[in-house]
């Protein structure tokens, strides 16, 4: 196909899209038809849908707008659809700008041993200089989330997507090694804590906290074994 006919084919497709548009009260959004009346999302962009939706639900409020009054009242509409998608896009981005923020402040506050419900009083002091900085963010700050309890949830979340990625990674492992090291909790608890250093084709090495195994009972070496080999069945090592 000539350079000259896919430029008249995007044409003819820009033209017909503008008269469905027109037509149907519908926009375009991300490869998806949405009605730009009641915001829904057409699911199977075909005229036949889209005609479908707009009889049934709007035919009877806009089939008396024709000519000039019809594109203006197109125009208006897209201009307000845009609108309020850029107004749920920049809510969606602080929402996932706070829990970010969120998970950051419990990552430190977990690598420095400090309590959980330290992230309140953090987030007090945030709040503060906020408010001497930049008092017009002060509702971004509100809206980072750290209670005892989120801290403790994004902590839990953090160690396991962490393990998650490291029992990824051991499955290409070539070759690995296996250090214990026995500890004891501040509940009298022992603890035996198991590293993992392995290596893959590419000669990638790998050396982390694989896991921690609560040793309930006596803590002899057939005892220490029998936690070792279960931890070892649960990663999925070879």
């Amino acid at each position: 196909m000539s350079s000259s006919s896919k430029k008249r084919k995007i044409a003819d497709e820009k033209r017909l899209f503008q008269e469905k548009s027109e037509k149907y009260f519908v926009t375009q959004v991300g490869g998806k038809l949405s009605c730009m009346i009641c915001l829904q999302c057409i699911s199977v962009p075909k005229e036949y849908n889209v005609r479908r939706h707009y009889e049934t639900l709007h035919r009877e409020q806009y089939a008396g707008l024709s000519g000039k009054l019809r594109e203006e009242k197109v125009h208006h509409l897209k201009a307000s659809f845009t609108k309020q998608r850029n107004f749920f896009a920049r809510i969606n981005t602080a929402s996932e700008d706070s829990v970010k923020a969120s998970f950051v402040v419990s990552e430190m506050i977990a690598k420095a041993s400090r309590p959980f419900t330290e992230g309140q009083f953090v987030k007090e002091c945030m709040l503060k200089a906020c408010e001497i900085i930049c008092p017009e963010k002060k509702k971004l700050f509100e809206g980072i989330s750290l209670s005892a309890n989120t801290v403790a949830s994004r902590i839990t979340e953090s160690a396991t997507n962490v393990q998650q990625q490291l029992i990824a990674a051991a499955k290409d492992f070539v070759a690995y090694s296996i250090a214990l090291d026995e500890s004891t909790g501040v509940t009298d608890t022992a603890y035996c804590a198991v590293f993992i250093r392995g290596v893959d084709e590419n000669l990638n090495i790998v050396e982390e906290l694989l896991d921690l195994l609560p040793m309930k009972g006596t803590t002899t070496g057939r005892d220490v074994f029998q936690e070792l080999e279960a931890s070892i069945e649960r990663c999925g090592l070879p």
